[in-house]
């Protein structure tokens, strides 16, 4: 079988032998250039008006029969924490710090100020 390379736009084929493991990271499905516009910056506010095929590419907890069990405790403990420090306190950047983008996209040495709101 023959997989299509849908990173930066290629349309690059790929050969995948029988029985071979095949790993994804799944950061990669988040930087599909013909998804995502700009995927290399950090633009939290593209999800306020996400579409289908957006949402779609983004199965932070896999899907199928390996999915992950503790998905619903982790989302729920995520908009339980976060609401409850943004109702608490009030924060501010400290330090920006480097876009760093190993496993996950996110700001290396970057620090916030909290205070109470």
């Amino acid at each position: 079988e023959y997989c299509h390379n849908p990173l930066h736009g290629s349309s690059q084929k790929y050969h995948i032998p029988k029985n071979a493991t095949v790993l994804f990271p799944f950061v990669l499905m988040q930087r599909i250039v013909t998804i995502f516009k700009d995927p290399d910056e950090f633009k939290p506010e593209r999800w306020e008006s996400a579409d289908k095929k957006c949402r779609d590419a983004c199965f932070t907890f896999s899907i199928g029969p390996r999915i992950c069990p503790g998905q619903s405790l982790a989302t729920a403990t995520i908009y339980s924490t976060i609401s409850r420090l943004l109702a608490t306190y009030k924060f501010s950047v400290e330090k920006e710090g480097k876009l760093d983008n190993l496993f996950t996209l996110k700001y290396a040495g970057a620090r916030l100020t909290p205070s109470r709101a």
